[in-house]
């Protein structure tokens, strides 16, 4: 299994809760009301995160067990003076507290990791997760490949989808990062700082100051930010909102279309699981490098946000972001793609499909063609796939659009294509909380 000799030793601290006989009604609490600061994970005892019912809401029911966990840190219970630490594996008898009285010690610690396994064309995967109890919590893996190309894997379905809000963490580097060949040179975050965005765009584009550019206006969100491949909101509690924060789940995104039409689709898919009782396999991707006239030249200039003298560019400014929603059941997908460029003159020229998006019946929020805040259009995956060749291949026989009439059937591009094993893609009773990161050691592509 996937999950075999996965195991780092953190201390790791838990609690098994028992609802009683004696307890007449079921334990019902709220994710958005009900958990203290830091929240310790919701743990089944088959070790799958817990997530609501319904609405907001957790039920945990007479007689039922489950665990309260704080991975790499401690458990307490109580307020003030008055907390019980945790600090092994125990179980708490015969006590009674108000729940949001049970919290970690610090926010459960997050490990992200080379698992030693290729995949995509050799190259090097990534998991993020926690790590506990003998088994693990949770894997965040993401795919990075090539030059441009990277896409995680998500799998939500309507009981992951009401998000309590989570303090923002500062965003990780860690250690995969190697800019100009240079080991010590891993600091990914820094080259997004608005200084240095700001001077390396002005190098660029040929305008004399390091100070400000006509590109860059931080009053109208026009700036380069770290943009979500895998989105925060996916995931319902804070602990696991956390993970994102990771910069292998990142792209330089365009704020204007990063906090306008991309964060839509982002919650059009929520939503399309949710209001269709749907669940859902989600690759987000990245394709292509943008440009920018130089203002003496007037040529494009590609944008990678790490240039060296000995030539090297690398963490490109995407051209493309894109969302491969699939549907296992049915075994429908379409893809949502948006144009990661403010100052796009041509559209015509960043698609790479026969755009179809007048077919989709559950995009709601949107203004599609503003290219300000991402012009946005849908694929055929398989049409898709001729220009972005790395995204998953998955047996396909419907267009996810909710409109019966156009499926396979009226598309001549569009057929069942045969079972494909992505490689590091790998299915457990954990589908529900996997992302898939291939990389290539992070030079090129980042």
């Amino acid at each position: 299994m996937f999950f075999q000799n996965r195991m780092v030793l953190f201390v790791v601290s838990a609690i098994l809760i028992i609802i009683p006989k004696t307890v007449l009604t079921d334990c019902v609490i709220s994710t958005n009301g009900d958990l203290g600061e830091p929240q310790p994970l919701i743990v089944n005892l088959n070790y799958t995160i817990r997530h609501p019912q319904s609405s907001d809401t957790v039920t945990f029911y007479t007689n039922e067990s489950f665990i309260l966990s704080c991975p790499g840190t401690h458990l307490q219970i109580g307020v003030g003076s008055q907390k019980l630490n945790f600090s092994e594996h125990e179980t708490a008898k015969n006590s009674a507290t108000i729940f949001s009285n049970i919290t970690c010690l610090e926010y459960p610690i997050q490990i992200a990791r080379s698992t030693n396994q290729t995949c995509e064309d050799g190259n090097q995967e990534i998991e993020i997760g926690f790590f506990g109890l003998l088994r693990l919590h949770q894997t965040f893996n993401n795919l990075l490949q090539q030059q441009n190309s990277r896409y995680p894997l998500f799998t939500f379905a309507t009981d992951t989808l009401h998000p309590r809000e989570a303090i923002r963490p500062s965003w990780i580097n860690d250690d995969f990062y190697n800019f100009g060949g240079n080991i010590s040179n891993k600091d990914a975050n820094a080259l997004l700082y608005s200084g240095n965005q700001i001077a390396l765009l002005s190098s660029l584009t040929g305008y004399n100051s390091s100070t400000s550019n006509p590109y860059i206006n931080y009053t109208a969100d026009l700036y380069l930010a770290r943009g979500h491949l895998t989105a925060k909101a996916d995931f319902v509690y804070g602990a696991q909102q956390r993970l994102t924060f990771h910069m292998v789940n990142a792209a330089p995104q365009w704020q204007t279309f990063n906090g306008r039409n991309w964060a839509y689709a982002e919650a059009n898919a929520r939503d399309l699981a949710s209001n269709y009782n749907l669940t859902l396999e989600i690759y987000t991707g990245t394709y292509g490098v943008m440009t920018l006239p130089h203002l003496q030249t007037h040529q494009d200039v590609e944008i990678y946000m790490y240039n060296d003298s000995q030539g090297n560019k690398e963490f490109p400014v995407p051209l493309l972001f894109w969302k491969y929603m699939y549907e296992p059941i049915t075994q429908s997908g379409i893809v949502l793609v948006g144009i990661n460029d403010p100052y796009i003159t041509n559209v015509s020229k960043a698609i790479v499909c026969n755009d179809i998006y007048s077919s989709i019946n559950w995009t709601t929020t949107f203004t599609r063609n503003d290219t300000l805040n991402g012009y946005m259009y849908a694929c055929a995956p398989d049409d898709f796939r001729k220009t972005v060749t790395y995204m998953p291949n998955l047996p396909l026989k419907y267009l996810l659009t909710l409109n019966s009439t156009y499926n396979s059937t009226s598309n001549s591009s569009f057929g069942t294509s045969s079972s494909v094993t992505i490689c590091c893609t790998f299915w457990s009773i954990f589908v529900a909380l996997i992302l898939f990161i291939c990389n290539n050691f992070l030079n090129k592509m980042c």
